[in-house]
């Protein structure tokens, strides 16, 4: 997730010195609503929710979303290609 960053220019810091400060806006959180298993049709649900590391109720976390997949892909059991659908996200702040 990108949250946009902004420079003031600022020059008066003295001579041969340059003053930077950095703004930055946080986004709008996402919160895990809840995890659907759909088409399974390779092994017990159980296994596959063992290897997913976000849970219900959850701040979204990339890095652990990201972790899921690649821990699901370890298992060879499923296939994946483009998302059957885009996630529907809960935003809350």
């Amino acid at each position: 997730m990108l949250m946009p960053v902004w420079i003031p220019p600022s020059l008066n810091a003295g001579p041969g010195r340059v003053k930077v400060v950095y703004g930055v806006t946080e986004g709008t959180k996402f919160f895990v609503n809840r995890i659907n298993i759909a088409g399974n049709n390779a092994t017990e649900d159980k296994v596959i929710r063992r290897e997913i590391i976000v849970a219900p109720g959850e701040e979204l976390n990339t890095v652990k979303l990201n972790t899921s997949r690649t821990r699901l892909e370890q298992l060879q059991l499923l296939q994946f290609g483009g998302r059957a659908h885009e996630p529907d996200f809960d935003a809350r702040s």
